[in-house]
């Protein structure tokens, strides 16, 4: 029982009422994708978690996820500074939703920023990093950045 309450303890409080049902990060995330009207209570729950602390590698994941849907690129990159602080090694994973939370909010340069600093950070650019920075590309009508980036993820 000891044991039991010393976990209840040390878990971030969150109400049952924002979080309802999700069971974790990474499952609200999933939600979400499926009942929109949960994204509030999911953003609730990341910035929670955030504040506590209590985040690892694929609930960041999950948390920069949430932030893109919510179109709310800041806190994606406030993600990726709290990974940095804790010293968790920033991934494609990390990085890719990231950078469209940017494009999708009409941030094309800080979209295409992010994905010329995950390369300098020695970050694997693969099709879905390519994807997004040339998405990136689309939104602020630079053609001839995306097709320079296409023929160089072509190589």
């Amino acid at each position: 029982l000891q044991v039991v309450n010393q976990s209840l303890r040390s878990t971030p409080r969150i109400p049952l009422s924002r979080c309802m049902s999700f069971l974790s990060l990474r499952n609200a995330s999933r939600e979400v994708k499926v009942n929109p009207r949960r994204l509030k209570d999911a953003v609730d729950m990341a910035e929670e978690l955030m504040k506590e602390r209590k985040m690892d590698k694929g609930e960041a994941v999950a948390a920069i996820n949430i932030f893109k849907m919510a179109k709310s690129p800041l806190k994606c990159l406030d993600v990726l500074a709290y990974l940095r602080k804790e010293n968790v090694p920033l991934t494609e994973y990390h990085y890719a939703p990231t950078i469209t939370a940017f494009a999708r909010s009409a941030s094309w340069q800080q979209a295409l920023n992010l994905f010329d600093q995950m390369s300098h950070e020695g970050v694997p650019c693969t099709v879905v990093s390519y994807s997004a920075a040339i998405a990136a590309c689309e939104t602020g009508g630079s053609w001839r950045t995306a097709l320079e980036l296409f023929e160089k993820m072509k190589s």
